[in-house]
């Protein structure tokens, strides 16, 4: 029986669920205790399918802090004895054993209320006469030398602690692997490593398990480590030869096809039985090979970077090496998400994208809506659903499915994007916007470039977000897959209720489709590249506000952008070099008649209409906007707060005069 133990440290966005299911498969535990989900228990009860767990029980959590889940196998019989926001106690039944007692315990953040954690401890502790395992994140060392780096551990802390485990009769477990199951994630003499989690158990747990060994795992999400309890030594099974299986996601890959062509040769017209045998098996083992080199790289790596970060994070217990072990956890994210890219596409997969759909909107060129679907999935699922994954799996999507109707409404652009916190942007652009305007003094100046792509999302090339998705790291399958989604769109305009068209795009994201906004924001990674690799070889320099504060380039936002450099001939020839390169290769136009420019104080108006007449640009207005917002106010702010009266029905005092307004209430 193998039990893991994890304060996950939230469990609220993919990457930590992703994380954790990948723990869960390479671990293959029975029993799993989980601490810090920081979710409720409805939401976990839907996240434990992912893990492949059926049984459950959850101890919500108090705002954004604490949460407790158990997880565990049918094979096992696990019933709750209590719970508090602190720890889960619970008897385990297995077939051949006797029945056991585990509980989970999430040790008090705040060191002053720890004793709360040694109390309820020994308050469980005459409630068994059997094996006891007790486990998880203690958030106390029990040594000194259980902590490196920062201030000394108060003895009277370990006292404590030690003092509750001879109390209840426990003892350590020790472990295997790292030696530290917790880190601050600082490098240099700020890093701070601790041993918080750990396995107790009693006199009667050895004899029952005598070979019971306690690991530490490794993860990449969280600060913390998960620890493993196993009863026995792990089994020695010998290796066996993989099955070779053809692969649905080989099929439209042109060297597969290269392979099949050369293997079948001028033997594909032959009727002997015998011979097609041979040749299928043949292609077999070249497939085998190629997949082995070339396509089906994505496991070993992620093996290989999870090998390399756990070898790094045994040697840091020994040496300082924290910028090493960031590095290799950062690379094994990168692979768990191509690894995700990749996979698969699953009858859930499918499912959960309709319900997700609204039932009304959208029609296709057939009249029919998502409703109908959903309406009526226990009679069309099982067709629809072999349909996607077919289209999915093998990146082959006829070009009428991808059909789209056009239909010619006034347009309302709006900047604000849900979940997205666009006010940063604002704020920072302000900040800086405002120091170029107060910046009296000093022999350099600045100036910001506010940008306006022409039609920004119908100028992209295709071949340039290709190349870009590739270059980033994506795998070439999800690529492929991705840029027949693209590639296929067809448009009819709808007028009058007919249609006219079709209408055939060479190049275009299409406006209205929930995945454009993100390939959008890759094409935006190129702009970006270019104004980092001009930033480092010294021929854009940004803006630093003040001493100690970074240097900002740039704030982009889809298609919005403000640049910041020094105002000088030279900076801002090689800008215009940069922006050039930018819009011939992903086919963006910038919109010069929208475009602006803001200087600081201390540049020269002579230098200011060169720079302008240089661009052909004009200068920025009071009246101009940054993400639907005024960013240069001056001596705007009654006018400003007024428009706040409009929209929002504010009343607020500026100066001696009292704004104040209410609904349905004429503005003046």
């Amino acid at each position: 029986m193998k039990i893991l133990c994890w304060n996950s440290s939230g469990l609220g966005n993919p990457q930590g669920i992703r994380a954790l299911r990948d723990l869960i498969t390479r671990e293959d535990p029975d029993l799993v205790f989980l601490q810090e989900t920081k979710m409720r228990a409805q939401a976990m009860t839907t996240c434990k399918y992912k893990f492949g767990f059926v049984n459950c029980f959850f101890v919500d959590c108090v705002g954004r802090s604490g949460g407790l889940s158990l997880l565990w196998k049918r094979e096992i019989s696990v019933s709750i004895s209590s719970f508090s926001r602190y720890h889960i106690d619970a008897c385990i039944q297995e077939s051949d054993l006797a029945e056991w007692r585990f509980t989970g315990v999430y040790g008090h953040p705040d060191a002053s209320n720890r004793y709360l954690t040694w109390n309820l401890m020994r308050t469980l502790c005459p409630s068994t006469s059997g094996p006891w395992l007790v486990g998880g994140d203690f958030n106390e060392v029990l040594y000194l030398h259980e902590k490196r780096g920062g201030r000394p551990w108060p003895y009277a802390q370990l006292e404590n602690f030690r003092a509750v485990m001879e109390d209840c009769a426990l003892q350590d477990l020790g472990f295997q692997g790292p030696r530290f199951t917790w880190c601050n994630g600082r490098t240099g003499i700020q890093r701070i490593s601790e041993r918080l989690d750990r396995f107790f158990g009693n006199q009667q747990l050895w004899e029952v398990f005598p070979k019971e060994r306690v690991r530490h795992g490794v993860i990449t999400y969280s600060d913390h480590l998960p620890i493993l309890f196993e009863t026995g030594l792990p089994l020695i099974r010998g290796k066996h030869p993989k099955k070779f299986r053809f692969e649905v996601m080989w099929v439209g890959e042109e060297k597969c096809a290269q392979i099949i062509e050369r293997e079948w040769g001028s033997a594909r017209n032959s009727n002997n039985m015998e011979v097609v045998s041979k040749l299928i098996k043949g292609c077999g083992k070249k497939l085998a090979v190629w997949n082995k080199s070339s396509f089906g790289y994505v496991h070993e790596k992620l093996a290989e970077a999870r090998r390399r970060l756990e070898n790094l994070q045994q040697l840091d217990a020994i040496c300082s090496n924290s910028e090493r072990v960031n590095e290799a956890r950062n690379e094994v994210n990168v692979w768990l998400e191509r690894e995700e890219l990749t996979r698969p596409y699953a009858t859930k997969d499918v499912k959960l994208a309709l319900d997700q759909m609204h039932p009304t909107k959208a029609l296709g060129p057939d009249g029919m809506s998502a409703l109908f679907c959903q309406s009526y999935w226990h009679i069309v699922g099982d067709c629809v659903t072999a349909t996607v994954l077919d289209s999915l799996n093998t990146g082959m999507l006829p070009r009428d499915v991808n059909h789209t109707l056009i239909s010619l409404i006034p347009k309302k652009n709006c900047a604000f994007v849900k979940g997205r916190l666009i006010t940063d942007n604002v704020l920072l652009a302000y900040e800086l916007v405002n120091y170029l305007r107060t910046k009296r003094y000093g022999q350099k100046g600045y100036m910001s470039l506010k940008l306006d792509m022409s039609k920004a999302y119908d100028k992209v090339e295709w071949v340039f977000l290709e190349k870009i998705m590739k270059k980033m790291g994506f795998a070439n399958t999800f690529v492929d897959l991705i840029m027949t989604c693209v590639r296929t769109v067809s448009f009819s305009v709808l007028i009058n209720g007919a249609t006219h068209g079709p209408i055939i795009p060479s190049r275009e994201l299409r406006q209205g489709n929930p995945l454009s906004p993100y390939l959008f924001l890759l094409c935006t990674e190129g702009l970006i590249a270019l104004l980092k690799e001009a930033e480092c070889e010294q021929l854009l320099r940004g803006i630093r506000v003040c001493r100690g504060a970074p240097m900002i380039t740039h704030l982009l936002f889809a298609d919005d952008g403000i640049i910041f450099c020094k105002a000088d001939g030279e900076t801002a020839r090689h800008l215009q070099l940069v922006l050039e390169k930018y819009e011939v290769a992903s086919g963006q136009k910038i919109n010069r008649d929208k475009t602006a420019m803001v200087f600081s104080k201390n540049v020269e108006a002579s230098k200011q209409r060169e720079l302008l007449d240089l661009w052909g640009l004009r200068r920025y207005q009071q009246y101009d906007t940054y993400l639907g917002l005024l960013i240069l106010l001056g001596d705007l702010k009654p006018k400003l707060l007024k428009v706040l009266k409009q929209e929002f029905g504010i009343s607020f005092k500026v100066g001696k005069k009292n704004y104040s307004h209410k609904e349905g209430e004429n503005s003046n």
